[in-house]
C-alpha cells in the first residue's frame, strides 16, 4: 500500500427535536410525548468521506498502480459510549494501470473503537490530551476494466494513536479542537482478478474538528 489520503468529514450528530405547525397537532409538546425524542436520537449520527488512494495490486496477473478516489455517505449508530457501528454507500472511480473504471457503485459497513482517552498534565506541552482508536471495515464494488466485469472487496483496519489540542477562545472563528496521528493500517483485497501488494502499512495525519461532532481528516500511509 503507497500511500493513502485521507479525506473525512466524520459524523454530524442527529441532536435537533423540530416540530412544525403545519398540520393539526396534539394537546402536548413535551418530548416525552413524542415517539421519537432527541435523546432517542443523540446515538446516532450522519456525514460523508472522500478518500482518494495510491497502491500497487496484480490485475490479470500483472501487477500495476491502482488508483481510487470514492465519495460515501454514511449512517452511525453507538450502541455504547466507546463504539460506533456504520453503514456507507457512495461512487468510486479507479484505475489499473490504463484500464480505467468510473462511476461505479460501492457500499459496505464497518465499526470504530475509541479505546482509550487520557489527559496530558505536563504544561509545557501543546497537546492537552491522548486517545487511542481503531476501526474496521468492509466494502464491496463492481468495476469494468478493459471490457472486464471485475467484482471486489476490501477489507481495511487502522490503529491509531492521537496527540489533541484543544483550542480555546471563539468557537465561532477557530477549531474546537487539532490532533494529530499516527499508526497502522491493513488493507487485503478480495477478488478473482486483483490481487494486493503491500498489505500493511504505516498511516498518519491531522484532524481538525469543527465541532465536536464535525471533523474533517487528512492523512497519508505508504
Amino acid at each position: 500500500m503507497k500511500k493513502n489520503i485521507v479525506y473525512a468529514l466524520a459524523v454530524l450528530a442527529l441532536s435537533a427535536n423540530v416540530a412544525t405547525a403545519a398540520g393539526p397537532i396534539g394537546s402536548s409538546n413535551t418530548s416525552r410525548d413524542y415517539l421519537v425524542s432527541a435523546s432517542d436520537l443523540s446515538m446516532w449520527g450522519i456525514g460523508f468521506n472522500y478518500i482518494s488512494r495510491e497502491r500497487d495490486v496484480v490485475l490479470f496477473g500483472v501487477e500495476q498502480p491502482m488508483k481510487s478516489g470514492r465519495v460515501m455517505g454514511f449512517v452511525t449508530v453507538d450502541p455504547t459510549a466507546w463504539m460506533s457501528l456504520y453503514a456507507q454507500a457512495g461512487g468510486i472511480d479507479s484505475e489499473i494501470g490504463a484500464a480505467e473504471s468510473t462511476g461505479d457503485f460501492m457500499w459496505g459497513g464497518g465499526v470504530a473503537f475509541r479505546l482509550l482517552n487520557h489527559p496530558l498534565t505536563d504544561p509545557g506541552l501543546l497537546e492537552k490530551r491522548f486517545s487511542v482508536n481503531a476501526s474496521c471495515e468492509y466494502n464491496m464494488t463492481d468495476a469494468t476494466y478493459l471490457n472486464t466485469d471485475v467484482n471486489w472487496h476490501e477489507l481495511y483496519a487502522t490503529l491509531t494513536l492521537s496527540l489533541v489540542n484543544d483550542l480555546s477562545g471563539n468557537k465561532l472563528y477557530a477549531m474546537n479542537s487539532i490532533g494529530l496521528y499516527g499508526g497502522l493500517a491493513f488493507s487485503e483485497i478480495f477478488s478473482q482478478d486483483i490481487e494486493a501488494e503491500d498489505k500493511i502499512g504505516g498511516i498518519a495525519g491531522l484532524e481538525f474538528f469543527a465541532t465536536q461532532s464535525i471533523s474533517f481528516n487528512v492523512g497519508v500511509a505508504p
